[in-house]
């Protein structure tokens, strides 16, 4: 079981002779930054007993907040995870207007629960792919490669590795991440502004204007999620529209590159570029749960020619995942059969 599931925020605030103070978290001769839990409240005192705080307005309010009462409480899950650059306005009862400035740095107080990944399969993996998706449908596994005049679509078997059907994208577009939704292939481009469905028999349907970065892609029950190699995931709609964003992060703030997509009972399990870890995301939060280790895995000095993990497929009739990378020989085959812990 996971322990101690608040977030923490740590904070710096820096308070001119303005006659609010901030009372909690107290500061300390030691350091400037303070901690604070996800579910506590950052709590702010006019210093003049008689100077009630009237309201407030901060940089993430629309309209002034009514307090009539000396202190007043923002509650730390109104924040971003990472660096808050925040300004407040306290009107007191006087007429008065107080400024502060604070800056405060959101980040989880979990450690996410490191799993490595043993007790696997190979299977062999074409070592010119440069793998930016695999994605499992109808115990078909799929294979998106990129780079501008190498991209292409493929269907390989996933017992013995063959290609059993390759279709070259044109050489204008570096292909990107793959996901099944409604029974159709989507694929993303890059930096290319547009999106792709296909078959399953990877039969073009329709393109789409793309306004963000492709990088992964995969749907959650029913629901579009991409990522741009940035800290957010992204919902998107049918039509490849940004519906709305969610931060990932971790006990050391946010978590960039977020690459290959994968959604697996439950969890966004993304590949981070440059790192051979795989970052298991709790979509309500955003919030690093577990990491699944795989360096073991891969000898870099015997093959230094691969490159970045970056593919994630997940086998729900065999409860096992695919993973692989850019220019690998080969891809793991992990039972979760035997997972210590329930994702």
């Amino acid at each position: 079981m996971i322990r101690n599931t608040a977030f923490y925020l740590v904070i710096i605030i820096t308070v001119a002779s303005c006659g609010i103070q901030m009372k909690h978290p107290k500061f300390t001769s030691q350091s400037s930054w303070r901690v604070i839990n996800y579910n506590d409240s950052i709590q702010f005192e006019s210093l003049n007993k008689k100077e009630k705080i009237d309201s407030v307005k901060w940089s993430g309010s629309k309209s002034n907040i009514e307090v009539e009462d000396l202190r007043w409480c923002l509650s730390a899950n109104s924040l971003r995870a990472g660096v808050n650059e925040l300004d407040f306005v306290f009107y007191t009862s006087k007429g008065k207007a107080r400024k502060l400035r604070a800056m405060i740095y959101m980040v989880s107080d979990i450690t996410p629960v490191n799993i490595v990944v043993d007790d696997y399969t190979l299977l062999p993996h074409d070592k010119a792919a440069f793998t930016q998706g695999l994605v499992i449908n109808e115990g078909k596994l799929y294979e998106s490669t990129g780079l501008k005049g190498k991209s292409s679509l493929r269907i390989i078997d996933k017992h013995n590795g063959n290609i059993k059907q390759l279709e070259q994208i044109p050489d204008s577009l570096f292909a990107e991440g793959i996901c099944f939704n409604n029974d159709d292939l989507l694929l993303l481009t890059w930096q290319d502004g547009k999106a792709f469905r296909y078959t399953s028999d990877l039969a073009f349907l329709k393109e789409y204007h793309f306004s963000l970065e492709g990088w992964g892609i995969t749907s959650a029950d029913g629901c579009i999620i991409s990522s741009d190699g940035s800290d957010e995931l992204h919902y998107l709609s049918e039509s490849f529209k940004r519906d709305s964003s969610f931060q990932v992060f971790n006990a050391n703030g946010p978590v960039n590159y977020l690459n290959e997509l994968e959604y697996i009972n439950g969890y966004v399990w993304a590949n981070v570029l440059g790192q051979d870890k795989i970052a298991v995301i709790e979509m309500d939060t955003g919030r690093v749960m577990y990491t699944i280790d795989v360096s073991q895995c891969i000898d870099r000095i015997a093959h230094p020619y691969a490159g970045s993990l970056n593919g994630i497929a997940f086998d729900k009739d065999e409860n096992c995942v695919f993973i692989t990378g850019k220019n690998w020989p080969f891809i793991i085959v992990w039972s979760l059969n035997n997972f210590e812990i329930s994702i």
